[in-house]
């Protein structure tokens, strides 16, 4: 993301999982409306979630989206 954007937003697990409303935030963020952040709690939620519905996936989500500093972005 180029530049500083003026807005900030703590995207939880029910928006980060189902995939359709995850591309859609992410695609705003990557576009410099806004900055997307979450925790590794709301990280490991997600990936909870889809290993539900998913469960071919167990154990083959982890390593994540960022950098784990309290806040994930």
């Amino acid at each position: 993301m180029a530049g500083h954007v003026r807005y900030t937003a703590l995207l939880d697990g029910c928006v980060l999982y189902p995939l359709a409303m995850t591309d859609a935030l992410m695609s705003l963020a990557t576009a410099g409306l806004y900055a997307a952040k979450w925790t590794a709690r709301i990280e490991s939620e997600w990936m909870a979630a889809l290993e539900v519905k998913r469960p071919d996936l167990k154990g083959r989500l982890q390593g994540g989206w960022g950098q784990v500093v309290g806040v994930r972005s």
